[in-house]
């Protein structure tokens, strides 16, 4: 490869990276990146928020963190369907979507639904989980 077409292909790898940045944090749903631990790699702006925190998240188990916002039950289905899908799907992009309870940051009772995907990266697995409160369409 040419240093021009590196230069080009750098380029367009650092735009496709900042139109990600943007969308991902301009969404008003919450969105959580784990690796395949269950510790958070990445969260938005909107995941702050519903779960008033901070980016000091990053590197903790998502259900150790937030255990007392999910009951349960809820950590479970959410684990063992994480689990299930991603040995199911592994390779394909696809999602899931579920819905559960949740306490908010201020401990207001919620219901949510969560879109999840998986990705693979470096040989690892990833899971993608987009958070929408819908607690005012019930």
């Amino acid at each position: 490869m040419q240093a021009a077409d590196k230069v080009r292909a750098q380029k367009l790898v650092e735009q496709s990276e900042a139109r990600f940045r943007a969308i991902f944090e301009a969404s008003s749903d919450a969105i959580i990146v784990m690796d395949d631990e269950g510790k958070i790699t990445n969260l938005n702006e909107a995941a702050l928020e519903m779960f008033r925190c901070s980016r000091e998240v990053v590197g903790q188990v998502f259900f150790e963190r937030f255990r007392q916002q999910f009951p349960k039950a809820s950590k479970q289905y959410v684990l063992d369907g994480i689990r299930k899908f991603a040995a199911e799907n592994r390779g394909k992009i696809t999602g899931m979507k579920i819905k559960l309870p949740l306490k908010d940051g201020s401990g207001e009772e919620r219901t949510v639904e969560m879109h999840a995907s998986v990705f693979e990266e470096n040989n690892r697995l990833y899971s993608i989980a987009l958070i929408r409160d819908i607690t005012e369409r019930k």
